[in-house]
């Protein structure tokens, strides 16, 4: 029965791309699956974040160039929807059937690479042009289910750390040694989407779940395995000229180093981005935000290509207004008020309190380098609110909840 459950949630997702008269299968399903949620959110209280996140995303539909592109702001819209959906959704479940739910999701999201990896069906959606940097064997990034290398990377950092969360605490030999071959599958597949981020996003995560609240003793104790890993990763990356050009952004235009090159032109983009914002001295695009079609535009205009801001609190920002972007470090600020709130009160050395550790900060790099909405790491994200906000006594130890 797992096995059926499993793989209609693969094919689900794979078939995220197909057409389907003027909708794609991704539109068309999560629009179902927000509506069963809007069903179901009326039987249930909802959480203070969860409240928070629901006026950002009405006010995401406010800005003052909604009507230039309805379509494409309505579907930005939908997908703010889904972080409080997904809080409202899980809330009510206790702590043990939370932590079956984030483990089952992320060796699902690890294990789905398989058919990939093995050539056994074709990866769907977009690719890296890794000749850029230096592959001459049309090797590709790395997609999987997620249809581009940035959504496959994201996920699967937030996959892979809360997996090795789980390789910590447990004390079975059998999930142990599961868990380090699942969590050594995820960062290859991580380095082999050819995307900083989930790297990035993968460091941030282990460090904070290991390190953040603990003493400088034991900061000291973690130094020779940190030096030991920043060996052996530079080690690997020296011998990948393609992995060490695009961590570096080197590439076959652009062969002089610097810290622009490094961002991939993210410090123009984010000029750029508040010069469009501020362009017009309009307080009522400044209060309501320009809309992320209008934002596009005016970064076209102003350094040749239609991107948004590349940083999720610029985007929002510019996107939202002054009014949208203070609802949303209310947010944050309540979420991180919470979670230190929980660690005064729990033991450090608790699985659920260093999962949600990990993914808070995992989420704050995310939104520092790349930002948006994304559609399946909403889970990851509820996952540690709803822990944090419950008013439970989290038991010590993986052993004693899975």
């Amino acid at each position: 029965m797992k096995f059926i459950k499993y793989l209609l949630l693969f094919l689900l997702i794979y078939l995220d791309p197909i057409s389907i008269g003027y909708f794609k299968w991704a539109q068309i399903w999560k629009i179902i699956i927000l509506l069963f949620l809007f069903l179901f959110i009326k039987k249930t209280k909802q959480n203070k974040l969860s409240k928070l996140y629901f006026l950002l995303a009405i006010i995401s539909l406010i800005n003052v160039f909604i009507f230039d592109n309805f379509i494409n702001e309505f579907g930005i819209f939908i997908k703010n929807l889904l972080l409080p959906f997904s809080i409202i959704f899980i809330i009510d479940k206790n702590t043990l059937n939370l932590n079956n739910l984030i483990r089952n999701f992320s060796v699902f999201i690890i294990l789905s690479s398989i058919p990939f990896i093995l050539n056994l069906i074709p990866q769907l959606g977009s690719k890296y042009d890794l000749s850029l940097f230096g592959d001459s064997k049309n090797i590709g990034s790395f997609t999987g289910l997620f249809q581009n290398p940035h959504g496959a990377s994201i996920i699967t950092a937030y996959a892979t750390v809360v997996c090795f969360n789980i390789f910590k605490y447990s004390r079975k030999k059998s999930e142990k040694y599961f868990m380090i071959i699942i969590c050594a599958i995820g960062v290859y597949l991580s380095i082999i989407t050819y995307v900083r981020t989930g790297l990035l996003m993968i460091l941030v995560g282990l460090l904070s779940s290991t390190l953040y609240g603990k003493s400088f003793a034991n900061f000291l104790k973690f130094i020779p395995i940190i030096i030991a890993l920043i060996y052996l990763s530079l080690s690997y990356i020296s011998n990948d000229s393609i992995l060490s050009n695009r961590l570096s952004g080197i590439n076959k235009y652009q062969d002089t180093y610097n810290v622009n090159t490094f961002s991939s032109g993210r410090i123009d983009i984010w000029k750029s981005t508040l010069v469009s914002f501020t362009q017009n001295n309009n307080p009522i695009e400044i209060i309501f935000g320009l809309g992320e079609s209008e934002l596009k535009s005016r970064n076209k205009e102003n350094i040749g290509r239609p991107y948004i801001a590349h940083n999720g609190f610029l985007d929002i920002l510019v996107t939202n207004g002054i009014l949208g972007f203070i609802i949303y470090l209310i947010f944050l600020r309540k979420w991180y008020k919470l979670l230190r709130h929980k660690l005064k009160l729990l033991k450090i050395n608790n699985l659920e309190l260093r999962l949600s550790i990990s993914i808070f900060f995992m989420y704050i790099s995310y939104m520092l380098v790349q930002g948006g909405p994304l559609v399946y790491d909403s889970l990851f994200i509820a996952y540690s609110i709803v822990i944090v906000s419950k008013s439970i006594t989290m038991r010590e130890n993986y052993h004693n909840t899975f």
